[in-house]
């Protein structure tokens, strides 16, 4: 289970660095020097990376939500108003 919520910790972060790397790019085509004065610049892709942004929640949500419980405490029972409780045996509640 740890293994999946860094699988997925890792993918979101690896579409959020897309996103940056489109931008970065697009930012570097546009400021290089031209070969040809009259030559367009390229426009941004705005839309591209908002799109590889947005999918990188998903993932990263599902990664940070997943929690991790160390051996030995697994098997605790606790109530939020009295705390840990004592386990009760079929025996003491039947008579």
């Amino acid at each position: 289970m740890i293994l999946l919520r860094y699988l997925l910790i890792l993918a979101g972060i690896a579409l959020l660095t897309g996103a940056a790397a489109i931008l970065a790019w697009d930012l570097y085509q546009i400021l290089k020097p031209r070969k040809q004065p009259g030559e367009p610049a390229a426009p941004l892709r705005w839309q591209a990376a908002r799109q590889l942004a947005v999918c990188s929640i998903l993932p990263l949500l599902a990664g940070l939500s997943i929690a991790v419980i160390p051996s030995g405490s697994a098997a605790v029972r606790v109530n939020q108003f009295a705390g840990t409780r004592p386990r009760r045996s079929i025996r003491a509640s039947t008579g």
